[in-house]
């Protein structure tokens, strides 16, 4: 539905004040997205989510802030999350390292896909209906590689990601 949901849980929390939720086009300069309150001083593991209903088209990068009551404050690592709003294609995370998530939309004629090293080689390939598709990439050598959706042998879209 052309936007991105953020989850994180906590396993404790200690002083926490609240969570920033930032987002950045090129994943240098973040601007704040929304704020939601955390739990204080807790030993439970707290779910987290909330809906960023204006991604970017393309690349979107995201980061989490987390604040205490003294104003202190510590960053996540960055995720990177590609949705093209034309065809409602969302390709995540980005770069990966064990699994990349791959969601189609119904209105996209696709029944398989095709990763492709940057040296233009196939070195995976696999069928699909639409919906969600998990794609195991753990074996695949670090580097940069394009997912290419196709319908009936066709190419129909490729997206570019980094395997880590």
């Amino acid at each position: 539905n052309n936007f991105i949901v953020c989850r994180w849980q906590t396993a404790s929390e200690l002083n926490n004040s609240h969570f920033e939720i930032e987002r950045s086009q090129n994943g240098q300069e973040f601007e704040f997205v929304t704020q939601v309150e955390g739990n204080g001083t807790t030993n439970a593991t707290n779910q987290y989510e909330i809906n960023d209903e204006q991604p970017y088209n393309g690349t979107s990068f995201y980061r989490l802030k987390q604040v205490d009551h003294t104003g202190d404050f510590d960053y996540s690592e960055i995720q990177q999350v590609f949705i093209d709003h034309s065809s409602g294609i969302v390709l995540f995370p980005n770069p990966t390292v064990e699994e990349l998530q791959v969601i189609v939309p119904q209105t996209l004629q696709a029944d398989a896909y095709q990763i492709i090293n940057i040296n233009g080689q196939v070195v995976q390939t696999g069928e699909f209906d639409h919906g969600t598709l998990s794609v195991q990439v753990n074996e695949l050598a670090n580097g940069i590689y394009f997912f290419e959706i196709q319908s009936e042998g066709q190419p129909v879209k490729q997206i570019k990601f980094i395997k880590q």
